[in-house]
């Protein structure tokens, strides 16, 4: 395969690990170190001798770690988790990354412990600008591109400032000789792009459209799929008549004031260029006056889960396309 022969820059500066010592780093495996578990294994919190903690991941069948550990070992960014080394010995088969103790993002927003509070808005939108970065380095900063082919609020990781950074590249995709290929693995439900649906191939555009699904999440605190919710049991049809109308609510979890719409473009002046203060990877940020004369800052956020992939603008362009969903916040 063309995909299987394309040539990386990258420093293969990662260690081999032989199965004893990562069996001793994760106390031997013990359930107590689990972080996650997926259909190919788990992944456990490891302590290595001299101290650095990690996380392993282990498979439960044999699996050719070359292309994940090949493709790890190629990325350089702050929103990727870093390979450390992997293990390919016997029956064990394993890859060693950095670990990130806050975990995924799933236990923040969906699966919060009772007594915490919700993510704040300035961390939600952190956590966007995080996983948008990371895209664009995949989709721009990558020759051959790479789609990553399963984000999911699960695969978001972060770190104790709450950083985001993807993780688990086992579905990832190298896209030869261009923007365009047919998927091993099917996207979690939920996150099911058109052109998968009809096609079973993705693009870039594909990995745009879960993270259309992935700021929703993070604006309303809904589940990308979720049976028992009312009505649309998708997040993107659930949210499309509130996105459409300019007198609908948006409702969201961060424990902020919610607006309508209308509200928001005449504070803004209609979203006018001269009030606005700052623009990012995820949107602009504009100067607002409310009715009552307060001023605060409006974040101006794309719907970038539009249907048709040739509608959906790649992650160079996302502030300046796409639907406003806006909110306001002082933090």
């Amino acid at each position: 395969m063309e995909a299987e022969q394309a040539e990386f820059r990258c420093d293969a500066g990662f260690r081999v690990f032989e199965s004893r010592e990562l069996t001793v780093a994760t106390d031997n495996f013990s359930p107590g170190r689990v972080l996650n578990e997926g259909k190919l294994g788990r992944v456990y919190k490891g302590i290595l001798k001299d101290g650095q903690e990690v996380a392993v991941k282990r498979f439960a069948k044999q699996t050719d770690l070359w292309g994940e550990v090949r493709m790890l070992s190629c990325l350089d960014h702050p929103n990727l988790v870093k390979l450390i080394g992997y293990c390919d010995e016997g029956k064990d088969h394993m890859i060693v990354c950095e670990y990130m103790p806050l975990r995924s993002l799933n236990l923040h927003l969906h699966d919060i412990k009772p007594g915490k509070k919700p993510l704040d808005w300035k961390t939600r939108m952190k956590i966007a600008e995080g996983v948008a970065r990371a895209l664009e380095y995949l989709h721009h900063g990558m020759d051959p591109l790479i789609i990553y082919n399963c984000l999911e609020v699960s695969k978001i990781l972060l770190n104790e400032n709450y950083n985001p950074k993807l993780s688990d590249f086992g579905c990832a995709e190298i896209a030869i000789p261009v923007d365009h290929c047919r998927v091993r693995t099917k996207p979690a439900v939920g996150y099911v792009s058109r052109e998968y649906t009809t096609t079973r191939n993705i693009t870039s555009k594909s990995d745009v459209y879960c993270f259309g699904v992935v700021l929703l999440e993070l604006i309303s605190g809904q589940k990308a799929f979720d049976a028992t919710r009312n009505g649309e049991r998708d997040i993107v049809a659930w949210a499309r008549p509130m996105l459409r109308d300019k007198q609908a609510e948006f409702r969201c979890d961060a424990g902020v004031r919610v607006f309508k719409l209308r509200e928001l473009i005449v504070a803004t002046d209609k979203f006018s260029p001269g009030r606005v203060l700052n623009e990012g990877k995820v949107g602009r940020v504009y100067k607002g006056i409310l009715k009552d004369g307060q001023v605060r800052v409006v974040n101006y956020l794309p719907f970038a889960s539009l249907e048709q992939p040739q509608s959906r603008p790649n992650l160079r362009t996302t502030p300046k396309f796409g639907h406003r969903v806006s909110r306001s916040g002082r933090d």
